[in-house]
């Protein structure tokens, strides 16, 4: 992916980024246009806000349909995103997903598994007694995507009772 450039700033009507030395370092020194715009207007932007909006919706309705608590948005939003990224878009080439149009390659749909979904992780601890449960049970939160190629998982053990 090749580096852009950067041509104009945009920030909102907040007078420390309007006036002063802000305004005068961004066009004299960098050269940049400083355009501003209504706070909270989203014409500027509006591709990242649609998918911004559309993660949040797609996260609010995975955790509402786990029921997991919110305190797992973060694993959510992880793993919406991952959906969003490997799912089909009309491009000007034809359908493909943003990973493949990145990577030039299709992705491997293998590692996916709907978050929420009830899991037993093996117990390799050497003490444990005859009649110890072998397993833990938890919560699948989605896969670490820095370390893809190893499938770590991550999971929420729920308390026994």
């Amino acid at each position: 992916m090749k580096p852009t450039a950067i041509v104009q700033v945009i920030v909102d009507q907040d007078k420390t980024l309007v006036a002063g030395e802000f305004q005068k370092r961004v066009e004299q020194e960098y050269g940049y246009d400083l355009r501003t715009c209504v706070p909270h207007e989203h014409y500027s932007h509006a591709s990242v806000e649609r998918r911004l909006r559309t993660l949040d919706e797609m996260c609010s309705t995975v955790l509402l349909r786990c029921n997991v608590p919110i305190t797992l948005w973060d694993y959510c939003y992880t793993h919406c995103n991952l959906i969003y990224n490997y799912s089909l878009f009309p491009f000007p080439s034809g359908m493909m997903s943003p990973f493949q149009k990145h990577f030039g390659a299709p992705p491997n749909l293998d590692i996916l598994h709907p978050f929420g979904c009830l899991v037993v992780t093996k117990n390799f601890q050497r003490t444990k007694g005859s009649f110890d449960p072998r397993g833990e049970p938890g919560i699948h939160l989605g896969i670490d995507l820095m370390l893809l190629m190893e499938r770590l998982r991550y999971y929420y053990y729920l308390p026994r009772k």
